[in-house]
């Protein structure tokens, strides 16, 4: 297998993951603005913090 088809199907698999993380932290930027309720925060944060762990 040459080097860019496995860089390129790493990226495939792995970039959902990475998003997904991404998109949770930037949601959670506004969370202490009152923009949605606790119960919604704390979905927020257990979703941001299984995808980092």
């Amino acid at each position: 297998m040459k080097i860019r088809t496995f860089h390129r199907t790493c990226a495939i698999i792995f970039s959902p993951l990475f998003l997904f993380s991404s998109l949770g932290g930037a949601f959670l930027l506004f969370r202490k603005a009152g923009l949605y309720e606790k119960e919604i925060k704390e979905l927020a944060v257990s979703f941001h913090t299984r995808a980092n762990a």
